[in-house]
């Protein structure tokens, strides 16, 4: 799935419980999906396709556009598109390559979670006005009105009949959780004390964990860095919405590829840090961070780019390395690698160009 993720798969399924109970296992996948988002100004991004039984990688044609996420919808996929003028949902069979459905002319999509026959995506204007677009999957149309967020909205998990949506802001310097409730429509904003919220997860405890990247303050011209703020993991409570524990990191975290930057086990939720290639870590029984996980950045590929989990391991992506250094060619074919619970190299599968965002179909 993912999301983001597994997590928002199994919210449906699994009710809150004891991550320790036996009888909540985290599901198997028979599939990666990998949203890779190409170049953006070549709007050649595409969708690679992992078959689990078999370990193989199969790469599928270029949609005109920068692929932002992907997430299973029954037997189809839901995949976000970022063009030069906006933006567009398209609706594809599980082959990956036939598009059913097409949703043209929407502002820039982020994010999205399915519920049944529903599609909920954020997504935001030029000028950062951000929204909750609802789609209804086997007709294909936007149904009600855009539902109002906060600025630059990315991540967006359903938790207690609620839309949860993480307000990053420009540069980071939002600090909110919008929250929607699907009942009535009523909309609240939770102040999270944290800048730059991007991924919202649903923990198998029933609980939320978001994400934030941190903020960066440039000067009036963007020629000089004034001032960053580091990244932190923020516990939410699911019914009452109140913030429990956070989770402080002495660097900015995010994904090299500007996209899905979180994804949690049973016991762990990772983070990305892309600009070093390094996997942060919290164990979830006590809430503290425990040792990363650092990727090496000096074979063919660098960074890390999109984290999905399942009892398959942890799929992660990369990027290709460019010739000049070590810095990513978001033009070469880029590489998802699985690691187990002890951060060790399973499989690796070469994708395309920039993974961004990976969802698991589940058995």
């Amino acid at each position: 799935m993912t999301r983001s993720t597994l997590l928002l798969l199994v919210l449906f399924s699994v009710a809150a419980c004891d991550t320790s109970d036996p009888l909540t296992p985290e599901p198997s996948a028979s599939a990666a999906w990998v949203a890779n988002g190409g170049n953006f100004s070549d709007q050649n991004g595409s969708l690679s396709r992992i078959s689990l039984p078999a370990m193989s990688a199969e790469q599928g044609p270029t949609m005109d556009g920068f692929i932002q996420a992907v997430e299973p919808a029954g037997e189809e996929l839901i995949v976000l598109i970022n063009t030069f003028s906006g933006g567009r949902i398209d609706i594809v069979a599980a082959d990956g390559r036939t598009v059913r459905a097409t949703i043209p002319d929407i502002d820039a999509p982020r994010a999205v979670v399915v519920a049944g026959d529903r599609a909920y995506v954020t997504t935001f204007a030029f000028d950062g006005s951000g929204s909750v677009l609802t789609l209804d999957v086997p007709s294909a149309t936007l149904v009600g009105d855009p539902i109002p967020t906060g600025s630059y909205p990315e991540g967006i998990a359903i938790a207690s009949g609620r839309l949860l949506v993480a307000n990053a802001g420009f540069i980071g310097d939002g600090t909110t959780l919008t929250a929607v409730h699907l009942a009535t429509g009523s909309v609240d904003s939770v102040e999270l004390a944290c800048d730059g919220p991007r991924d919202v997860l649903t923990l198998f405890t029933g609980d939320l964990a978001v994400t934030c990247l941190g903020r960066t303050v440039y000067s009036d011209d963007f020629s000089e860095v004034l001032e960053r703020t580091n990244g932190q993991v923020v516990f939410v409570d699911d019914e009452t919405l109140e913030v429990q524990d956070r989770v402080m990191f002495e660097t900015q975290l995010g994904s090299t590829g500007g996209g899905q930057a979180a994804a949690a086990s049973l016991d762990h939720l990772l983070v990305l840090e892309g600009v070093t290639s390094t996997i942060r870590r919290i164990e979830l029984s006590s809430r503290t961070s425990v040792s990363p996980w650092i990727l090496d950045e000096g074979g063919a590929y660098v960074g890390v780019s999109g984290i999905a989990r399942s009892a398959d391991g942890w799929f992660v992506g990369r990027l290709a390395r460019a010739a000049g250094g070590s810095f990513p060619d978001y033009t070469a074919a880029g590489q998802v690698v699985i690691l187990d619970d002890d951060g060790l190299e399973v499989q690796t599968f070469q994708v395309g160009p920039a993974p961004t965002h990976i969802a698991l179909s589940t058995d």
